[in-house]
């Protein structure tokens, strides 16, 4: 009988091949874990000039050139390319402001390029299995280090100078920073890891992890989130499982009630055990709170962090106003704000950034750029929905959650991320869209992509 050795080298390289370039993306995300770590930055002339991950994507995006692997071309990568038409087109109609327009597209064409190359893998279910797992332990490796800062920064028999951590205080609360370069940075991580993980601990199936092991780890980025102190990532949180738990209660029911019960127990052991260590846990987020409330009722000036943020974010609303369908352009935002939007309350130097995304472009590209923006994004999630409607395996039902899970983490925490083009944010996107289109073409005929290479 003849043997078809050919064949099986081809698959044999083929499998080494795909093996390779998922350790190349799980070391670059290795890379955006610690990216915000300010010891890690490479400074020349005054200049940032190198983060880890844009050494760490060099490898990754090499094996692309060298092997010349075939790009997928789905619904939001056309989106993608029309809002980036759309950043030309804003920016030419208003001038073009050279430093802050080139800057930005440049960096739009990175991360946007990024999600091309990653949504284009073609890879098997142990690959993801993998690739989430190594994720998820980098993130829990953030958590353990922030919980240890907590814990220590705020025992009463420390004191502040007792330790070589990092942290910033706010009502006598000492907030870690891991190995972030500050606490909202590390709420970032942490909730990304608390998306991956909901769906895995509803299920109630050894989807990464064994039962045991998910559940401590869950119990572990939720509690590290806490521990932060960060507000905009307490918002994130509960932002996300508002709307995670009745997508989820859709497919396992009466599990995802349990899994509440479970999510609050944790949330309330953790705020005991942080609270029995420093009472100033508990003033933190009483005052934080209550000092929200106040400012959703009653607008007094700028005096914290809270209402600056909102006085930017109203800023950004009267630029959009002025300027409804096209916006100030890309890079224009900064120079506009200080020309027409002066202010005798602050420094108008204050006002040229804005601490959320989405305002940032309604305001620069208008409502044409943001419903491209917004198209991106809605067509990804309404792919994993419609994914999910459908009858399939249950171990593709819970891989495609923990893709719609990973992908709506990162749009609502995008409402408090500065940057438009924030690699992390976007890469987490990727990995999650990738996961949606891998369990969609498994059971589903791909309608806006061609079809990926079957698994070998």
């Amino acid at each position: 009988m003849r043997r078809n050795y050919p064949n099986r080298i081809a698959v044999m390289v083929g499998q080494r091949g795909r093996d390779c370039i998922v350790v190349l993306l799980g070391v670059y995300l290795f890379g955006l874990a610690i990216n915000t770590h300010p010891e890690l930055d490479i400074w020349f002339g005054g200049s940032e000039l190198l983060r880890p991950e844009r050494i760490l994507v060099i490898p990754f995006v090499s094996y692309y050139l060298f092997h010349n692997v075939k790009l997928r071309v789905t619904r939001p990568v056309l989106l993608g390319g029309g809002f980036f038409a759309m950043m030309v087109l804003s920016a030419a109609t208003n001038g073009i402001y050279p430093t802050g327009f080139f800057s930005l597209a440049i960096q739009y064409v990175y991360v946007f390029g990024l999600f091309i190359l990653i949504t284009s893998l073609q890879v098997s279910i142990n690959d993801l299995r993998a690739l989430l797992r190594l994720l998820v332990l980098v993130l829990s490796a953030l958590a353990v280090v922030g919980i240890i800062q907590a814990v220590t920064l705020n025992a009463g028999f420390l004191g502040p100078d007792a330790v070589p951590f990092r942290f910033s205080t706010y009502y006598g609360y000492r907030r870690p920073y891991s190995l972030t370069a500050e606490p909202s940075y590390l709420a970032m991580f942490l909730t990304t890891g608390v998306a991956v993980l909901l769906p895995v601990v509803v299920s109630n199936r050894p989807i990464l992890f064994s039962l045991q092991n998910q559940r401590y780890i869950f119990g572990l980025m939720l509690g590290g989130v806490i521990a932060s102190g960060a507000m905009s990532g307490y918002i994130t949180l509960v932002g996300f499982l508002v709307l995670a738990f009745p997508l989820m209660s859709w497919k396992y029911r009466q599990r995802t009630m349990l899994a509440a019960a479970g999510t609050g127990l944790i949330a309330v052991f953790a705020v005991v055990v942080i609270s029995g260590i420093n009472t100033s846990f508990s003033r933190m987020v009483s005052s934080r709170l209550s000092g929200l409330v106040v400012l959703l009722t009653e607008f007094r000036g700028i005096s914290g962090s809270a209402d600056l943020r909102l006085y930017r974010w109203l800023t950004a609303m009267e630029v959009w106003r002025e300027n409804p369908l096209l916006g100030v352009g890309p890079g224009g935002y900064e120079p506009y704000v200080l020309i027409h939007h002066t202010t005798p309350l602050l420094d108008p130097q204050r006002l040229v950034s804005i601490d959320g995304v989405w305002l940032a472009v309604l305001s620069m590209t208008g409502v044409a750029g943001f419903g491209l923006y917004l198209a991106i994004f809605g067509s990804i999630l309404r792919q994993g929905v419609a994914g999910l409607s459908v009858k399939r395996d249950s171990n593709l039902t819970d891989f495609c959650l923990i893709g719609v899970s990973l992908v709506l983490v990162q749009l609502i925490g995008w409402t408090f991320t500065f940057s438009v083009v924030d690699p992390f944010r976007w890469s987490m996107i990727a990995v999650g869209y990738l996961v949606v289109l891998h369990a969609a073409s498994l059971s589903l005929e791909n309608r806006d992509s061609v079809p990926p290479t079957p698994d070998a």
